[in-house]
């Protein structure tokens, strides 16, 4: 199946006690998001965090893992030329950036006292805070937020209250 870029993946990594962690914290069924970037050697690549930096990989290595469940979400429209340009722009100075473990704790501590502020902590990256940054500007529900301001299950609400669908959905194998 080949994606569009700018559609945002939510992946489960279900048998790791971090992914579990992180997504029981944050009352969500998703460990992960990131952002289809383009494609690679014909290949559909996101842009998303790891466990150190921003990084490109292959949509396929959560595809083919029989421990990952991952449902890909796609715009109501899709994104015109200038759009993807700005996405792709937006997100090429993010590779390389460190991860934002501090920032874990800003959005656990925001999610457990289910405060509405933005992040105690602005140190590296999280996942779905690389997605905010490509989304920067671009005709979204993320278009004026704070990249920062939101956690991976605030985005998935954010994006299907804004008409997003889902074009793919796997469970564990």
């Amino acid at each position: 199946m080949k994606f569009k870029t700018g559609d945002v993946v939510f992946v489960m990594h279900n048998k790791n006690f971090i992914s579990k962690l992180f997504a029981s914290v944050m009352g969500s069924e998703w460990s992960h998001s990131a952002v289809v970037y383009g494609e690679l050697n014909g290949e559909d690549i996101l842009l998303e965090t790891n466990d150190y930096c921003v990084n490109l990989n292959y949509i396929k290595r959560y595809i083919e893992d029989k421990n990952c469940s991952i449902e890909v979400l796609s715009r109501p429209r899709q994104l015109a030329i200038e759009e993807i340009a700005q996405l792709r722009q937006q997100g090429r100075p993010l590779i390389g950036s460190l991860y934002g473990y501090l920032q874990l704790i800003s959005l656990a501590l925001r999610r457990l006292f289910k405060l509405k502020t933005h992040n105690f902590f602005r140190q590296g990256l999280v996942c779905c805070h690389v997605i905010g940054y490509c989304y920067k500007g671009i005709d979204s529900p993320l278009k004026t937020l704070d990249p920062e301001s939101f956690d991976t299950q605030e985005l998935y609400e954010m994006l299907v209250l804004g008409g997003w669908e889902t074009v793919y959905k796997k469970g564990v194998e």
